[in-house]
């Protein structure tokens, strides 16, 4: 971000815009699981990530990129990581059920990997920019979560029982449980910021 546009606050700016759009992600990403199930959301939302991800480390390897092409990257983002994320965490319990020692278990290990990822991730980041430029750092990120997902897509397995009781929770709450078009996804997203009590009419 400095390098790009000579100031480090910008980095506060879009982190605005990301972290509203995440909401609103996250909100749209319970009708998306509700609609195509959990692995073609979460497969589906990241893999749209990894081309907005790709596009940005290009414009930003090229000199091509701007504020507000910034902006809209940074603001698509975290409205995919939303819907993503949402689909996420979904998993476990689709996998597990209400097993709560194997739940605990799986995010005491997540938890761990991420602790260990984060605490590396910009060690080896700020070696390979060091050592060979700003360009590799870009491309090995969404290499490597192209290579995640591929792993996903092999190996993510959702129970069919699981599935069929969502599709039967699906049919009885009918037409109505989830709002149709764009309209119908926002009325649903005011609806549930009003529920949290983060926006009043």
């Amino acid at each position: 971000i400095e390098k790009s546009f000579g100031a480090v606050t910008k980095m506060a700016e879009i982190t605005i815009f990301a972290s509203v759009t995440n909401i609103v992600g996250r909100t749209i990403g319970t009708i998306a699981v509700e609609r195509f199930g959990i692995k073609k959301t979460y497969l589906g939302a990241t893999l749209l990530r990894v081309l907005s991800v790709s596009g940005l480390a290009a414009l930003l390897a090229t000199g091509t990129m701007t504020w507000p092409l910034m902006i809209v990257f940074y603001s698509l983002n975290g409205f995919l990581g939303g819907i993503a994320m949402t689909a996420e965490f979904s998993i476990p319990p689709a996998i597990y059920g209400s097993d709560q020692v194997k739940l605990e278990k799986f995010w005491t290990w997540q938890q761990t990997l991420l602790e260990i990822v984060g605490v590396t991730g910009p060690i080896v980041t700020g070696a390979v920019v060091a050592s060979m430029g700003f360009l590799p750092a870009l491309v090995a990120f969404p290499l490597s979560f192209a290579v995640a997902l591929l792993i996903m897509f092999f190996t993510l397995n959702i129970p069919k029982k699981f599935a069929a009781m969502k599709a039967a929770d699906t049919m009885k709450a009918g037409a109505k449980a989830a709002p149709k078009g764009v309209g119908g996804a926002f009325k649903e997203f005011f609806l549930d910021l009003m529920r949290r009590g983060l926006f009043r009419v």
